[in-house]
């Protein structure tokens, strides 16, 4: 009966592989358990050795035909579900950040630029820094009363800020002084600052 032991411990290594593979489910080792207590039945036999090694076959080939096409459909289900919350979840931030009044700006520049902006984007207080540099780079015309006066034959909605200035110089003349207002004041002095070198040649 010694040989009958070992082709059992042997049948036993390869149930656990086929547990194992299988992912321990329940219809994977139940088929195992029955082939294994069938095959010591007929291991008590003499010559049912043939039949005891292709049972054993079937074993080691059940995860193929039974077992793994549920195992597939299931991980694609998995990652079917997955992307399915990414996407409600990416529409979710858009609708949010649209009610905020955000909305995406992309912009063409060299890598080097491109890997400061990624850096300097993760600052809390990039918007008010932006907000501040813009105020005096793009200049909406129609903002400014004696701007959109000077600007009277342009049709730019916008304008740069060294082009405001060197539009406020060139008719100073034409500026109504008392009709300025402290917002408009406090515009040509940061732009004098900033592109006039803190001069203002009007």
């Amino acid at each position: 009966m010694g040989w009958v032991r070992r082709r059992v411990d042997y049948s036993l290594v390869l149930l656990f592989r086929c547990a194992a593979i299988r992912r321990f489910s329940s219809s994977g080792v139940s088929f195992g358990r029955s082939m294994v207590s069938e095959k010591l039945d007929l291991g008590r036999r003499r010559g049912a050795t043939i039949a005891f090694f292709a049972a054993i076959g079937k074993l080691m080939t059940c995860h193929h035909n039974k077992c793994y096409p549920d195992v597939m459909v299931m991980q694609t289900q998995n990652k079917e579900n997955r992307r399915r919350q990414l996407r409600l979840a990416k529409r979710e931030q858009r609708l949010r950040q649209r009610q905020d009044g955000l909305v995406p700006c992309q912009v063409v520049v060299p890598k080097a630029v491109a890997t400061s902006l990624r850096e300097v984007a993760k600052r809390p207080d990039l918007t008010e820094q932006l907000r501040r540099w813009l105020a005096l780079e793009a200049i909406e015309v129609a903002a400014w009363p004696q701007l959109s006066l000077l600007c009277w034959g342009r049709h730019d909605q916008w304008i740069a800020g060294a082009d405001a200035l060197a539009t406020y110089e060139r008719n100073w003349r034409f500026v109504t002084r008392e009709a300025l207002t402290a917002a408009e004041e406090n515009l040509i002095r940061g732009l004098v600052e900033r592109h006039g070198k803190g001069v203002f040649n009007g």
